[in-house]
């Protein structure tokens, strides 16, 4: 099968049906995993798992939206007490309700609106992930109440969660009306064996009557969304909660500075107040509402730390908050690998990279002195730590020379959450296992001349949270004259070159920029079902080559040029004036996205096909190619025959053509010679030639 997602799942399934208004079951079985990817990626797994509706067997082209409660074994994620937890994969349940025929045919829009995935790990413990040899005893259960997910270990801790609970039985009876679905099932790189095998059927009329399904507990959730560090005295501090409630903010003095204000839910308090140069301590208590209710049959809920579990609560909660109040009056601040925290920021005493990006000022810059850096932890520049559009925050190094930032020995890499930055002229390598090597989150940024490569994940991404509204994803950010290379996460499935996806607005632009030899994608705007639509991204002037694997030949990758998109969803990405060329699999891909702009590219030699253009299920096509030059693909290019005219050279397995049937060959180019390697230098793009067009008369593909 293919994968385990939020609301649709790609899975081999053995199974039988049952009538959910006249049969109540217990499934158990003995699970074997003969084999799970030794570097999973989470959308691995396998389980027991009913359905209200069946997939297309064989179809991998459209997307089976279903309601399904499954005590599954794959990747979970939540946060808990405030701190993000993450297995990859273990044992948990997975609840997915809210769908009917009219919000799936509806579109991607209704279903992330309505439909709702309600996931829990039985442990997020690392002795507790799943691994080849394992024999695991699972159970799934459907009684008047609703659906059991329960796992007992032969041992039980005194912490130890054994069961999930979907309230509600009627909830998988929206799609199929007269049956629905139960049996085993598994995804991706996972192999079992299933065996002592028991099934119960037992009869609602006589079984014991439904519970009532508690309140919902929805963990409270506030947010001091300002920087911890600031240059001048009038500091923006900006408050979020999740509750509707009041909010006191007092210094360390007593002195009250916001005054049991109200606080809308899910809205950004801002307010403005004059700290005093060094250390300020600020102690901010938020009361919540005890009359607000999240939604229908839901309740706050705060960590019960002794328990581990959440409960209920409407209590007050204090934070402690300090701000560093910090300048240097001076229009440049210089960094050297060995610069202090107690340096002037001066030419000859000069201040390590952490403390010049947390005390710049709008209009100031940071010039980093030549040299190697290796910085013992992340760098963050915080949200609110911005410039201003006539006041831009600069990192540039000396003479415009290439600096390294090395973050072997740190546990993290580069994130800009800030706005209104110009970072340039430096290299960001060896981020450790997972860990991008830059990712821009912030808004209205220009990254210019930085390479990333030899990183843990993709080496420059666009991207935000998914915790957060689309109004705060990254938006209008620019990356230009970048090369991005050689970069692979474990599971060799998400190091991308570039990428802008997930959590994107509009706005954001790659244009001059390189991609080659990463182990996933040269570029990668993919977008999900779960967190929606993103904005539109223009890829321009850009070449995508040899991903899929390394320089040196190792791994194996999905290896597109330019992945355009995921889950069907339509968003009309711009690729223009870009080339692909030697990809491991697909050098353009829309990636099931129905409505990207071609304009003038060249894909040449890939894997497999040049040009993939496809939507999923019945979605229309609105796909728009106009100087589309395919040539010497793997395969035919997947297109649809809309695009056929004049101005497109399509490959049809044999030949390279237009609607009326000219042809082109790899002779139109001045040169193939794969051993020259593109380059940028001083702003500009040069190929050397390579699948440069020598013949005038011919008007499509890209003039780099």
């Amino acid at each position: 099968g293919g994968k385990f997602t939020t609301f649709h799942d790609g899975i081999s399934y053995y199974y039988t049906q049952y009538d959910p208004k006249t049969e109540n079951f217990e499934l158990s079985a003995t699970i074997t995993v003969d084999y799970i990817n030794p570097m999973p990626d989470g959308q691995e797994g396998f389980g027991i798992l009913a359905m209200d509706s069946l997939g297309y067997d064989g179809s991998n082209m459209v997307n089976h939206y279903t309601n399904s409660a499954g005590i599954l074994a794959t990747k979970f994620e939540e946060t808990i007490n405030g701190s993000k937890k993450t297995s990859k994969d273990t044992l948990g349940s997975r609840f997915v309700t809210g769908l009917t025929s009219q919000i799936i045919n509806g579109g991607d829009e209704l279903i992330a609106q309505n439909g709702k995935n309600s996931s829990h790990a039985f442990s997020y413990d690392s002795s507790d992930l799943i691994k080849t040899g394992d024999v695991y005893r699972l159970t799934l259960k459907k009684d008047n109440t609703g659906y059991h997910a329960i796992y007992k270990k032969a041992i039980k801790a005194e912490e130890s969660v054994e069961e999930f609970t979907l309230y509600g039985s009627d909830k998988l009876e929206e799609i199929d009306s007269n049956y629905s679905y139960v049996g085993f099932a598994v995804a991706r790189g996972c192999n079992i064996t299933v065996s002592d095998v028991e099934m119960i059927i037992t009869d609602p009329k006589t079984d014991p009557i439904a519970l009532k399904e508690p309140a919902e507990l929805i963990p409270l959730f506030t947010k001091i969304d300002s920087p911890t560090t600031y240059g001048d005295d009038s500091y923006p501090f900006v408050f979020y909660a999740n509750s509707k409630g009041w909010l006191t903010i007092k210094d360390k003095e007593g002195k009250v500075l916001v005054n049991n204000t109200l606080i809308t839910p899910n809205e950004d308090f801002k307010t403005q107040f004059t700290i005093k140069k060094g250390f300020n301590d600020y102690f901010v208590t938020f009361t919540p509402d005890k009359h607000y209710k999240p939604g229908v049959n839901q309740t706050l809920a705060q960590y019960d730390s002794i328990n581990k579990v959440y409960k209920e609560n409407y209590s007050a909660t204090t934070s402690m908050f300090s701000v560093i109040y910090l300048n240097f009056d001076t229009p440049t601040l210089y960094v050297s690998p060995s610069g202090s925290i107690f340096g002037k920021g001066n030419y000859n005493d000069p201040l390590d990279i952490d403390s010049a990006l947390l005390y710049a000022t709008p209009g100031q810059t940071i010039v980093l002195k030549q040299g190697s850096y290796y910085p013992s932890r992340q760098i963050i520049v915080e949200r609110g730590n911005s410039g201003y559009p006539d006041k831009v925050k600069t990192l540039t190094t000396e003479n415009g020379e290439q600096v390294v930032i090395d973050f072997s020995t740190a546990n993290g890499g580069f994130q800009l959450w800030g706005d209104w930055w110009v970072i340039e002229n430096i290299d960001i390598i060896n981020t450790k296992d997972n860990v991008k090597g830059l990712q821009i989150a912030g808004n209205h940024n220009v990254i210019r001349n930085v390479n990333a490569y030899n990183c843990g994940d993709t080496g420059i991404q666009i991207s935000g949270t998914s915790l957060e509204k689309y109004d705060k994803w990254p938006s209008f950010n620019l990356v230009e004259y970048c090369i991005s290379h050689d970069n692979r996460d474990p599971a060799e499935n998400n190091a991308d070159g570039f990428a802008a996806k997930l959590t994107v607005r509009e706005g954001n632009r790659f244009k001059n920029c390189i991609a080659y030899s990463n182990i996933d994608d040269g570029w990668d705007l993919f977008s999900k079902i779960e967190s929606g639509p993103i904005g539109q991204v223009v890829i321009e002037d850009c070449i995508a080559y040899k991903n899929g694997s390394l320089s040196d030949g190792s791994g194996y990758g999905d290896g597109n040029g330019f992945k355009l998109g995921g889950d069907g969803i339509a968003i009309e990405h711009i690729l223009r004036n870009s080339l692909a060329y030697q990809n491991g699999k697909n050098g353009i891909t829309s990636n099931s996205n129905p409505a990207i702009i071609l304009d003038h590219v060249t894909s040449v030699m890939n894997g497999e096909k040049n040009i993939a253009l496809y939507g999923k299920g019945s979605a229309e096509l609105t796909f728009k190619a106009s100087g589309v030059l395919s040539i010497e693909g793997g395969s035919a290019d997947e297109i649809p025959q809309k695009l056929l005219n004049n101005d497109n050279y399509f490959f049809d397995g044999a030949l390279s053509k237009n609607l009326e049937g000219k042809t082109l060959n790899s002779s139109i180019f001045i040169s193939t010679d794969l051993s020259l390697i593109p380059t940028i230098k001083n702003k500009k793009l040069n190929t050397f030639n390579l699948f440069d067009i020598k013949d005038s008369q011919v008007k499509a593909g890209a003039r780099l």
